[in-house]
């Protein structure tokens, strides 16, 4: 008998009208939407290549590749909180990869990536000397904000 009760429970919370998976369909078909109308409008999956400063999300909906060798920057992200990353190869190659960007468009998730960070401030000087602000789109979790080159 308690193994039914507890198959019964199961089911109501991993079903499609469930209260745990519900919230995060409506999340995840919001997301959807926030992305595929941020490509449409500005063409990103026409790029070549994306700078993303964000936590990888993004590039499952936008289809243009990472102009660094990872979809997101999590060594200088990480070296916020971890500064014994500061010192390390892939640290230095990632840093140096996003101050040489030069492409149309940067996706900053700002509440994944820092710009205020002071580490992070060449990075910042750089975007908003060369990159103009086209859209800030917050989702339910997360919030883009995407540069164009000026």
């Amino acid at each position: 008998m308690l193994l039914i009760i507890a198959i019964l429970i199961w089911a109501i919370f991993n079903s499609f009208s469930g209260c745990l998976f519900k919230p995060y369909y409506e999340y995840s078909v919001q997301e959807i939407e926030v992305m595929q109308e941020l490509d449409k409008s500005y063409e990103l999956s026409s790029e070549p290549s994306i700078l993303y400063l964000s936590d990888g999300v993004c590039s499952y909906y936008i289809n243009s590749k990472s102009y660094c060798r990872y979809y997101y920057p999590l060594p200088v992200q990480r070296a916020n909180y971890n500064p014994n990353l500061y010192e390390t190869q892939v640290y230095k190659e990632t840093f140096d990869c996003i101050l040489n960007y030069s492409g149309d468009f940067i996706v900053v998730q700002t509440d994944w990536f820092d710009l205020n960070f002071e580490k992070n401030k060449p990075i910042k000087e750089k975007i908003y000397s060369s990159y103009g602000v086209v859209d800030e789109t917050p989702t339910s979790k997360r919030h883009y904000v995407i540069f164009k080159k000026k």
